[in-house]
């Protein structure tokens, strides 16, 4: 990537492993070398790739990835997103543009709020899409047709239902030109106690939870219950949001939800869960509207 992608000039990359298996510095396989026009191998076209987490059946440290990649974040704001989650165009010149605006109506007076973070609403779209939408014109137009779906509503159905969902679809204000605005400001309150929203933020919002793997679910919970029990403002941006990839996720047999060893998994996240909301209560206290389960 770094030799074949110009675009990767921007990116920097962060190695972490557990600590029981060190990097031995050994050469990369060659089934894994670039051929000669930037190809991808052919191992990992057609997904034949074992890595060495799948070997060791390691789980995936999702948090701590998360934490890393923050931390080191050289910016101001920070969009703590996963690498399929596309984002619509021009995302961050016009939230550039948006925040100064909202801050100065936050000094004036007309608004009071401390601890603000900016949400994007998240959509998949089926797999025979071609083109990804861009601007949320073009998303609503796939909405309309059933082509598009708030993200994971076939499989969890709260996880990311937004406040003010009906709304933003029906809003066309700044459909055509990717400006961005605030539509709504919310708190992560009874009944999206449940909701895990992916935002712009800072380093000053509280770390993941790094005793949460990704197999075991509910990954980003402690995080946000942390926030509800702080008083962060959530802002729905209008005009503003990201696609998956293309491939709408429904339940299955076989789904990441069934088989014994998520289920081995998902017990032990719970355990972690659990204890960690009862420090977090002792800490940082209780709300009527922040609940836990």
């Amino acid at each position: 990537l770094c030799f074949c992608v110009p675009e990767m000039s921007k990116v920097s990359l962060h190695f972490v492993f557990p600590l029981e298996y060190p990097p031995d510095h050994l050469a990369c396989d060659s089934v894994l070398s670039i051929p000669p026009g930037c190809a991808v191998p052919n191992i990992i076209l057609n997904k034949r790739l074992i890595t060495f987490r799948n070997k060791e059946e390691l789980t995936y440290p999702v948090n701590v990835a998360r934490n890393v990649a923050r931390i080191s974040a050289n910016t101001k704001f920070v969009l703590v997103s996963d690498i399929e989650l596309i984002p619509s165009k021009n995302l961050v010149s016009q939230f550039l543009k948006m925040v100064p605006k909202l801050h100065l109506k936050i000094n004036s007076g007309k608004t009071f709020m401390r601890r603000l973070v900016y949400v994007l609403p998240v959509f998949e779209i089926e797999d025979y899409i071609s083109n990804i939408p861009e601007k949320k014109s073009e998303l609503l137009d796939l909405y309309s047709q059933n082509k598009a779906i708030y993200f994971h509503r076939w499989i969890c159905l709260h996880c990311q239902r937004f406040p003010g969902l009906q709304r933003w679809i029906h809003q066309t204000s700044y459909a055509t030109d990717n400006s961005i605005q605030p539509m709504l400001v919310v708190r992560r309150e009874f009944p999206y106690h449940r909701w895990e929203p992916i935002y712009i933020g800072t380093n000053q919002e509280p770390l993941y939870s790094e005793l949460l793997s990704w197999e075991g679910k509910q990954d980003k919970m402690i995080q946000m219950h942390e926030m509800c029990l702080l008083g962060y403002h959530f802002v729905i941006l209008d005009g503003a949001f990201l696609v998956h990839a293309p491939g709408i996720k429904r339940r299955s047999g076989t789904s990441r939800d069934t088989s014994d060893i998520q289920t081995a998994y998902h017990y032990n996240n719970m355990r972690h869960y659990d204890e960690i909301m009862r420090r977090v209560t002792q800490q940082l206290g209780s709300k009527q509207g922040c609940k836990t389960h």
